[in-house]
Order: C-alpha cells, then structure tokens, then sequence
C-alpha cells in the first residue's frame, strides 16, 4: 500500500536509496533527511520503493506569478523487488496531484520509461561543461539574479529559495564548489559545471532534455518546449 512517508520511515528509505543507487552511508543519510525536510516522499512499504516530489516553480507567457508543480526526484526501488511494476504505481498515485510533474531523466532508457507514463513535453536545460580549472570565487547569494534570468524565457522553470539553497548545499557536499553562475561537481577529467544563470554562452551550449506531464490539457497546449529554460537540475 502506497502511503506518505515520515521520519520514522527514515532508515527504512535510506536502505532502498542506498541499495538502488550504490551510494555510501553519509551521502545516503544526507539525501534522505533533505528529501523528508523539504520534499513529500511516497513510498510502497512491501515493494520497497519510494520517490521525492520537491516543489517547482513555472513562470509561463505573460503572468506575472507561478504556477508551482513538483519535480520527481529520486524514483527508487531496493534491487531485490525492481522490475515488479512498483515504480509505475508510485507515478501513477501522484499523476494527478499537481498542475505539473517535471523529471530529468539521465538515460534514454528512463527517458522512454517516463514518456510511456505521460511526460509528452520535452523541457530545455543547459548541457553541463567540463572545465579542467576549479572556480576560485567564493560561494554567493544568487538566487535574486538565477530568477531574473530565466525570466526571459516564455517558460521558466525556478526552485524555490529553500530548493535553491539545497542545491547548494548538496555541490558542496560532493565536495564541489560554488562559482558566480554555476555549481561545480567533481569529475574525473576536472570539474562538471551546470550554469544556474542564464547567459549568451549557456544558451548557445549543448541541450539536456527534462520532461513533463501536464494535468490539463490546456496548459499543455500553451506551453511552448522551444522557449522552455530549467537550470540546476538535481539528479
């Protein structure tokens, strides 16, 4: 039975997580701990699978608010009891909870998993870049320019403050650092780069592809992919 989970499911989601993605104790417990503090985190405890919606902010056409949907974050399911469908029923309780569900799907094999189930929309997000040199600039508040960046956009896709913060935080808990318009990860020809700020070289660099399930039809129709921006995806 699929249910909401809370603190006392803590370690019982560590174990799948940590088991499903081969991730060590500290990183795991870290994870965890954000996704029940700033997430919802659903769960099928006999299946032993879970996923993280954290909350996703859309700016589209002409409004001057946002729409706020969710971002799946973490779709796990412990190796002992994948490939039972328990994934699929996770997506298929939350499908229609909010005006929008957006994913970043890291393999084309989840990209067809995922667009099977609904996420018809393709969403453009800045391709990372491979830089050999580490940023020296210390980390800074940004989140007041990485909104009015997007802003640009016809659709923009922005954390909130407190999602901003987590992704932050989760870089430097990799052991990356914090640079004026991106976060840099480890990597092991040098650093992996994900601009947060748009700019002319980030439009202009290689595309990812997020994906989206829209709950009306409407807002599907009004959407435009093309003038679509998404920056600092979690994956």
């Amino acid at each position: 039975m699929i249910r909401q989970a809370s603190y006392t499911d803590k370690a019982a989601l560590q174990n799948i997580w940590g088991a499903a993605f081969h991730e060590d104790t500290a990183y795991t417990e870290f994870i965890i701990d954000h996704c029940l503090n700033l997430g919802t985190v659903y769960w099928h405890p006999e299946g032993l699978a879970c996923l993280t919606l954290f909350p996703v902010l859309l700016r589209s056409g002409d409004h001057e608010g946002y729409t706020e949907g969710r971002y799946v974050y973490g779709v796990a399911t412990h190796p002992s009891m994948q490939k039972k469908g328990y994934s699929s029923l996770l997506l298929e309780q939350i499908s229609d909870l909010f005006p929008f569900l957006l994913l970043f799907p890291v393999s084309d094999a989840l990209s067809a998993f995922y667009k099977a189930r609904g996420f018809s929309q393709t969403v453009r997000i800045p391709g990372a870049i491979i830089s050999a040199q580490k940023s020296v600039l210390p980390e800074q508040a940004r989140y007041h320019y990485y909104l009015r960046s997007a802003a640009v956009f016809e659709n923009a896709f922005v954390w909130p403050v407190g999602m901003f913060s987590f992704a932050c935080k989760e870089c430097l808990f990799r052991g990356g650092s914090i640079g004026p318009d991106r976060l840099m990860y480890p990597h092991p020809t040098g650093w992996e780069e994900k601009p947060f700020i748009s700019s002319p070289k980030t439009l202009n660099m290689s595309r990812n592809q997020g994906l989206i399930r829209f709950r009306q039809k409407e807002d599907a129709r009004n959407y435009v992919p093309d003038n679509s921006f998404f920056a600092l995806p979690l994956d």
